[in-house]
């Protein structure tokens, strides 16, 4: 229980910084901007990178998984 409730007040405090960041910066937030202005510019590119490659990976496992339902769907079993 104990954990639970460290973990839900982490998560308040992390939604209360992004939201005082958000409320102080002219463009809409991202990862890359909340790090730019935060932390500088190498932090800022590292955390799009990071979150692109995140995004490329994410896609090639649906991507995998799609084309597996699909060839069972008509039947297509390669040997």
């Amino acid at each position: 229980f104990v954990s639970w409730m460290a973990a839900g007040l982490i998560c308040l405090l992390s939604s209360m910084s992004y939201m005082e960041l958000s409320s102080r910066l002219p463009t809409k937030g991202s990862c890359y901007v909340f790090s730019y202005h935060g932390l500088g510019e190498l932090a800022g590119v590292v955390g799009a990178v990071c979150l692109t490659m995140e995004y490329g990976i994410s896609g090639a496992g649906v991507a995998r998984n799609w084309s597996a339902k699909l060839s069972d769907a008509i039947g297509y079993h390669p040997v």
